[in-house]
Order: structure tokens, then C-alpha cells, then sequence
């Protein structure tokens, strides 16, 4: 059964704490590239359907609310995922670690507050 395989597969781990909502530095912030902006309080519905997506989204959705990524633009959007210019930082071939010339360094924190999961897998 693959909805199953999924909660084995995208369970929260049992030693892990979120931050509580009274701070304000969060670590481990899942980063989503998108080829739009989505400016703050803004409420977006997008359609998740890209396999790496997915996965990132899977993941957050595992965890206890509240679930939260950066949206950060992606110009060019999946067709510049591999190009070096828009790598983010430790990820593109610099041998020091610094982001590409055109990489977009920040973002909007963003909070999912409802979802469905697709039959065909995806999320909408």
C-alpha cells in the first residue's frame, strides 16, 4: 500500500523539537524555489506536482504544525535548478562554498494552512 510506505517514509522523527512560536530564529527551514514572488501575508494555492517538490513538501507536512518553508524566486524556475549562476550557498562549484552570481539569497517564510493530497500524487 503506498499511502502506507509514505507515513513510514515521511514520519517526524521522535527527537526532534520545533522551535516554539514565541522565538524568532527557526532552524532548519525547508527552502522551496519557485519561478514567482509571493510577498508576505500574501495567500497563494499552488499545485505541487515537480517530483523534488513533492518530496520537500511531503517532508514539512510530516512534521508537526506548524509547517513552514521559505518560498524563495527561482528565476527561470526549474529550467535553472542546475545552473550554477543560481546555485545557493555550499551548492554550485565553487570550491568555497559561495552562492552563484545570480542566486536569490532570501526569501518569505511561509505557512502552509491547508492542503489535499491528489490521487495522481500530487498536492494541491
Amino acid at each position: 500500500d503506498i499511502q502506507a510506505l509514505k507515513k513510514l517514509f515521511y514520519k517526524a522523527e521522535p527527537d526532534s523539537e520545533r522551535v516554539p512560536s514565541s522565538m524568532s530564529l527557526l532552524h532548519d527551514i525547508p527552502i522551496a524555489r519557485f519561478r514567482m514572488v509571493v510577498l508576505p501575508h500574501q495567500q497563494v494555492a499552488f499545485n505541487i506536482f515537480q517530483p523534488q517538490l513533492v518530496h520537500l513538501f511531503e517532508t514539512v507536512l510530516a512534521k508537526p504544525k506548524p509547517w513552514l518553508y521559505q518560498h524563495v524566486l527561482l528565476p527561470g524556475g526549474v529550467d535553472n535548478l542546475g545552473n550554477p549562476q543560481y546555485a545557493l550557498p555550499g551548492l554550485g562549484e565553487d570550491t568555497d562554498g559561495a552562492p552563484g552570481k545570480m542566486a536569490t539569497l532570501q526569501g518569505t517564510l511561509m505557512e502552509i494552512t491547508a492542503m489535499e493530497r491528489q490521487p495522481d500524487s500530487r498536492i494541491a
